[in-house]
Parts: C-alpha cells; sequence; structure tokens
C-alpha cells in the first residue's frame, strides 16, 4: 500500500471551505483519470467522497479505499439489495438498491465537484435517508446560482453529472475528462471577444462626451474682456478649453468662438472615422460584397463536404493528421477525434483511445516546450 503525504480533499475544505473553479477543474481531470484506470479494468469505486481524495504536497490527488469495490469483487455483498455508499455523494440508483455502474462514480464525482465549488454538497438532511431520498427525488441548486463566478460550461457540466437518470450523464470518465478541459480554452475565448467589446464601448462613449462638450455652451464660463483703449469698448465672449487629448492638438483657451470650437471638434471626429473605417467602406462596396459572398459560398461548402464524411472517414481523417511530419494534434482531436467518441462512446472510444492519449502526450510536450527555455536561458 502506497503511504501517501498530504491531506484529504474534507481537510482542505474544512481550511479554505471552497476552492477555485481553475483548481476544481484540475483535480477533477486527475481523478477523471483514475476512475478511467479502474473502469477499465471492470472495477467501480461505489463511494467515491472527499474522504476518499488525497491531495499530495505535489497537489497530486491520489483516489483511495477501494475498500467498497474490493468487498463487491470479493462477493461479500449481493450487487443489489443493499445501500452502499457515503449518503452526500451516493447515487441515486445506489440510493434505490440498484445495481452500480461507471455512471454512479460519475455522479458521485459530480458532487465532490459541486461541494469543492460551493463548499456544501448538492443534498443535506437531518438524517442519512432524508439525504438518500434527496439524491432520489429532490431539486438542487445549480452551483453558479450560489457563486455566479463559475464558468457556465463548468455548471452545465456538473449539473448533467447530478442527473437522476444514468443515460443522461457523461457515458464515461474519459469523456467527462475531455469536457473539463475544455472549459479553460473556452473562457480565454470568451475574455478576448469581451475585451475587443469593452475596447468598442470605450472609443463610442469618448466621442459622444466630444461632442457633449462642443454643445455644452451653458456651462462655458462668460469673461468681460476690455479693448486696452479707453474701456469704452468690451467684448464678451466664451472661453472654452478642451483638452489636446480629445480635440488631437494642443488646449484651445478663450480666443477660439464657439463656431471655431465645433468645426474642430466635427473635424477631428470625422478624421478618426475615416481612418477607422476604411475597410469597412471597401466592404460596403459592390467588390467587398462579391468577397464577402466568396468567402461565405466557401466556409459553406466545406462545413457541407465535412458533415458527408462518414464516421469511419473522420475518423481516418483525424488519424491521417496525427501522421504527419508535423502532427496537427488539436484539429484531430477537436474536430474529428473527440467528437466521434462523444457522439458514440460505444463504437469509438475503443479504437479512438491510444490516438487520445498519444495527443495528451504531444499536448503536454508543447507546453512544457516555453518552460523548458526559460530553465535553461
Amino acid at each position: 500500500m502506497e503511504l501517501v503525504e498530504g491531506e484529504t480533499l474534507t481537510g482542505r475544505l474544512n481550511r479554505v471551505k471552497r476552492l477555485g473553479w481553475e483548481t476544481v477543474i484540475e483535480m477533477a481531470v486527475q481523478v477523471c483519470r483514475a476512475l478511467k484506470a479502474a473502469h477499465d479494468a471492470g472495477i467501480i469505486h461505489r463511494d467515491l467522497k472527499p474522504g476518499n481524495l488525497m491531495l499530495t504536497n505535489d497537489d497530486l490527488v491520489k483516489l483511495t479505499d477501494f475498500g467498497v469495490a474490493q468487498i463487491f469483487a470479493a462477493g461479500k455483498l449481493t450487487a443489489t439489495g443493499g445501500i452502499v455508499g457515503t449518503a452526500e455523494y451516493m447515487s441515486p440508483e445506489q440510493a434505490q438498491g440498484r445495481k452500480a455502474h461507471r455512471t454512479s462514480d460519475l455522479y458521485s464525482l459530480g458532487a465532490v465537484m459541486y461541494c469543492m465549488l460551493t463548499g456544501r454538497p448538492p443534498f443535506s438532511g437531518r438524517s442519512t435517508v432524508e439525504i438518500i431520498q434527496q439524491h432520489r427525488y429532490g431539486q438542487f441548486d445549480p452551483p453558479r446560482s450560489i457563486v455566479p463566478e463559475i464558468p457556465r460550461w463548468l455548471d452545465e457540466v456538473v449539473c448533467r453529472l447530478l442527473s437522476k437518470d444514468p443515460d443522461e450523464r457523461y457515458p464515461d470518465a474519459y469523456v467527462l475528462g475531455l469536457r473539463l478541459q475544455e472549459i479553460p480554452r473556452k473562457m480565454a475565448l470568451s475574455e478576448g471577444e469581451a475585451t475587443v467589446a469593452d475596447r468598442d464601448v470605450t472609443e463610442a462613449t469618448d466621442a459622444t462626451a466630444v461632442f457633449q462638450l462642443a454643445r455644452s455652451d451653458d456651462a462655458a464660463p462668460t469673461e468681460r474682456i476690455g479693448d486696452g483703449t479707453d474701456g469704452s469698448a468690451d467684448l464678451t465672449m466664451q472661453a472654452t478649453a478642451v483638452t489636446a487629448q480629445a480635440a488631437g492638438g494642443s488646449p484651445l483657451v478663450g480666443g477660439a468662438g464657439e463656431a471655431t470650437l465645433a468645426r474642430d471638434l466635427m473635424k477631428f471626429e470625422i478624421e478618426r472615422q475615416a481612418q477607422r473605417g476604411r475597410w469597412a467602406g471597401w466592404w460596403n462596396s459592390t467588390a467587398g460584397l462579391v468577397v464577402a459572398l466568396a468567402l461565405v459560398v466557401g466556409i459553406g461548402t466545406v462545413m457541407w463536404q465535412r458533415s458527408r464524411l462518414s464516421p469511419e472517414d473522420r475518423f481516418a481523417e483525424g488519424v491521417r493528421l496525427l501522421e504527419l511530419a508535423d502532427p496537427d494534434w488539436q484539429t484531430a482531436r477537436d474536430r474529428y477525434l473527440a467528437p466521434l467518441v462523444a457522439e458514440d462512446p460505444g463504437r469509438w472510444s475503443g479504437p479512438a483511445a491510444p490516438h487520445l492519449e498519444r495527443i495528451e502526450q504531444l499536448a503536454v510536450e508543447s507546453r512544457s516546450r516555453p518552460a523548458k527555455r526559460l530553465r535553461t536561458g
């Protein structure tokens, strides 16, 4: 038996209450790998809970206590008719005394992830019987309703894992691990789009502020200035100051009249819009529309051809991409192999497994290369 130095997930949660969503994904992916190895060997854990997850000093997750699984394997308990497991993390089918499957372990993992994200299990009660009834018939609050910063994709994964019907959960730990690893990439893409949108809003707000400044005649200070001779001739003028950042030059104080100021501001804004909109004008021309139509037709043709590919052809294309001198492993994984496994795990989990494992190795190597250059430099 391996001696693991560290603490259980229960101990960690007692200290910090809940974990960040990035940490939850990292830990859950490691648990998925452990469950895949156990399930491939025909072993169902049946009692996955925070107390059975050891966290090493290097933040590795160890799945422990296969005692319940060993009892079933030795024939000391029947596979049906008895309730075995921990109530807070027990699947509905186990709560009914039915036979446990690999999806039962995935339900328990979903309950553990819920606890890591929110600081509490999905169901609680005053007695074990009450908690078991909640697993069978109760409805839980989505994690995102408790912790709004949780990504919606992660919220959807946890809610699917906690489905009452085993067939509505993920088919196996391998597919679940793939879905979890997609979430950080989706978050990075969504944050990039939000940054572009914020920049456009800021530019539009700046332009509006410039024109509002030009129109605010009532707010401009009025100053009485003599002509320097006999004091009989006075000139009342509007002295308005505009910063260089807004008007594209040095501040304008006094001397410029309202019409001149508005003209300069209008000229500045027109020039800025012209510089920004050259390509927009081209796209609105006949040539731009023709090019746009050609792009749409081309993309549609590619998507149509891809939709005509049979599952066998898609699998062969994914393998071909991996056999290139410079393997295009991301396309092979995201466009061909992983979707096949998700669509028909019974047919494609086995054939795709060695290729997906190689892709994981390539992904690890690609992430480690920059780190190696930094260490040697």
